[in-house]
C-alpha cells in the first residue's frame, strides 16, 4: 500500500525561545551596561523594564543580543533589584521567560561641578556646585606638593551641602597650586585650585640634553618682561608677550647650568623677577673615559657595560642584542629566522648582508644601555689599541686582563679577561682570554662578527690595527661591550 502524502498535510516546526541567562548582575553602583542574548525562532518582545534600566530594542524576533544600560543607583546603602519578562509575541503561544536584575550599592561619592579652578593674584572666592548622593560628606585644603603651604587657601561646604566655597588670599609671590578635597565615607574627589602671580614663568626648571634642542618657555606677565643672564650657550627667540623659546648649542663638555632671571620693572610698585634654572646633561652621561691620544681622537670609557670598576666584567651581549640573558644559543638570538644550526645554513631576520653590516644605534649595547654619545668600537677602531698601545697582562682588583698603555701620552685602561658565554650560563675562558665585540658583520661569513680576540696562554689573537682580517666569533655568543665616543 502506498502513502498519499496529500492527505498527511504539512509538519509544523516546534516554537522556541531561550535566553543566555535568567539573571542580570550590574556590579557597579555608577551604573553600566550588560548583554542579553535572546535565542530562538519566533517574534518577541521586552516587557517590565523597570524606570532605571533601558534595553536598546524592544521588539525582534529569532536571534538578538540586546544591550541593557542601567543608571547609577542613587542609594549608597542599599542594592536595587527587579524582574522584566521576554514574552513571546505569537498569537497561538503564550509564553515568556522571567529575567531577574540587580544592582549592587552606589559608593558614597561627591562630584563637584569642575576639577579645576583659576584666581588671578587678587584675593577672590569662588561658588563650586558640588553633587552628592550621600547627606555626609567633608571638605578640606590638601598642598599638592608635601611640605609647600596652603594658608592662602581655604574651603568650607555651603549651609545646604550642594556647594563648595573657595578663597584665596592676594599672591604677592609666585603661582601657587593646591587641591581642595571632597571626601565621603567611600570615596574622595579633588579639586585643583591654582592662584597665578604677576608674573608666572613655567616651566621653572628645563633639562636639556646633551644635543642641540629648542624648548618654549611659557610666561604670563602684567607687563613686558625682561630676559637677563643668558650665558652663551644659550639663544633667546620668538620673545612674544606670551613667552620665549630657549635653544641650547651641543654640549661636547661636563654637565651645565645656568639661572636666567625674567623680570618686570617699572609696571608695579616694586620690581618682580623669576628665576629659570637651565641644566644640560654632558653627553658622557656621567661615565669616565681616558683620551689616550690615539690618531681618531677617540675616548675610550673607563668600564665595561654593566660593570662598576674597570676590572668588572659587566654584562654580556650576543651580538646585535641590547640586554644580557640566561641562554646565549642560535634559537634564542634574537635576529636567527631559522636554519640548519649544525651546518651553518642560517638565515637571519636583520644584518643578513642585504641590508647593513654595521649595527643600528637602537641595536648597539654601549648606546641602548649608556645613551649619549656613547657607542660600540669599529674593527679599525678597536685596531688602534694594538698599533698605537703598548699591552701587558696583569692583575686590577680580582681579575687578570690587559694593562692597555698608550704609547703617545701613557694613560691607560684596562680590559678584564671577562671569556665569553655560549649557550650556558657558566662562562668560558674567563681570567684567561679577552673577547669584547666591535660593530661590524665580516664580510665572508654572515653568522660571525669582528671581535677584539687575545689568549694569555697561548698569546693568540689581535690587537694590531685591523685589515688583516681580525678575529670573529658567532653572533649568538655573549660578549662584553666596551664603549667608546668621539672626542672634542
Amino acid at each position: 500500500m502506498s502513502l498519499d502524502w496529500s492527505e498527511v498535510g504539512t509538519f509544523s516546526t516546534p516554537h522556541n525561545l531561550e535566553l543566555s541567562s535568567s539573571t542580570v548582575k550590574f556590579r557597579n553602583g555608577q551604573g553600566g551596561t550588560q548583554e542579553l542574548t535572546i535565542q530562538g525562532n519566533i517574534p518577541w518582545e521586552i516587557t517590565g523594564l523597570p524606570d532605571w534600566l533601558t534595553a536598546d530594542t524592544l521588539k525582534g524576533s529569532g536571534e538578538a543580543t540586546v544591550l541593557l544600560t542601567c543608571a547609577a543607583n542613587p542609594s549608597s546603602t542599599d542594592e536595587r533589584s527587579a524582574r522584566f519578562a521576554v514574552c513571546a509575541a505569537e498569537d497561538d503561544w503564550d509564553y515568556s521567560i522571567p529575567v531577574a536584575v540587580y544592582q549592587v550599592r552606589a559608593l558614597g561619592l561627591a562630584y563637584p561641578d569642575t576639577s579645576e579652578v583659576m584666581f588671578n593674584r587678587e584675593a577672590g572666592m569662588q561658588t563650586i556646585p558640588v553633587a552628592c548622593n550621600v547627606e555626609e560628606w567633608t571638605v578640606s585644603v590638601a598642598p599638592m606638593k608635601k611640605g609647600t603651604p596652603t594658608d592662602w587657601l581655604s574651603a568650607v561646604k555651603t549651609d545646604d551641602g550642594k556647594a563648595v566655597e573657595i578663597s584665596v588670599v592676594p599672591n604677592e609671590e609666585v603661582r601657587r597650586e593646591a587641591y581642595v578635597v571632597l571626601k565621603t565615607s567611600d570615596s574622595e574627589r579633588k579639586i585643583t585650585v591654582v592662584q597665578k602671580s604677576s608674573l608666572d614663568v613655567s616651566p621653572m626648571t628645563v633639562n636639556f640634553p646633551y644635543g642641540e634642542t629648542t624648548k618654549k618657555i611659557s610666561v604670563e606677565a602684567e607687563g613686558p618682561f625682561e630676559i637677563s643672564g643668558v650665558p652663551d650657550w644659550l639663544k633667546v627667540d620668538n620673545v612674544s608677550e606670551r613667552g620665549f623659546s630657549l635653544t641650547a648649542s651641543p654640549n661636547m663638555s661636563v654637565e651645565r647650568t645656568a639661572i636666567i632671571t625674567i623680570s618686570i620693572t617699572g609696571q608695579l610698585s616694586a620690581p618682580v623677577s623669576r628665576s629659570l634654572t637651565v641644566h644640560q646633561q654632558d653627553p658622557y652621561m656621567g661615565h669616565d673615559f681616558v683620551d689616550l691620544g690615539l690618531p681618531s681622537g677617540l675616548l675610550w670609557a673607563t668600564c665595561n657595560v654593566g660593570a662598576n670598576s674597570p676590572e668588572d666584567y659587566g654584562d654580556y651581549f650576543a651580538w646585535g642584542e641590547t640586554s644580557p640573558k640566561e641562554n646565549y644559543s642560535w634559537r634564542t638570538y634574537e635576529f636567527w629566522a631559522g636554519g640548519d644550526t649544525i651546518k651553518y645554513y642560517i638565515k637571519f631576520s636583520r644584518y643578513n648582508f642585504s641590508d647593513s653590516y654595521v649595527l643600528r644605534p637602537e641595536d648597539d649595547a654601549a648606546q641602548e644601555n649608556w645613551g649619549g654619545i656613547w657607542r660600540m668600537p669599529t674593527p679599525h677602531e678597536m685596531g688602534e689599541l694594538g698599533a698605537y698601545c703598548n699591552w701587558r697582562w696583569a692583575k686590577q682588583g680580582e681579575h687578570y686582563g690587559y694593562m692597555v698603555t698608550s704609547k703617545r701620552n701613557g694613560k691607560s685602561i684596562f680590559l678584564p679577561a671577562a671569556g665569553f658565554r655560549s649557550y650556558v650560563t657558566t662562562l668560558t675562558d674567563d681570567e684567561v682570554c679577552l673577547y669584547y665585540w666591535t660593530s661590524k658583520l665580516i664580510t665572508t661569513v654572515k653568522y660571525e662578527a669582528h671581535c677584539l680576540s687575545h689568549d694569555h696562554i697561548n698569546d693568540y689573537g689581535t690587537h694590531t690595527v685591523w685589515g688583516a682580517g681580525g678575529q670573529s666569533v658567532k653572533r649568538h655568543w655573549g660578549l662584553p661591550v666596551r664603549p667608546v665616543c668621539p672626542g672634542n
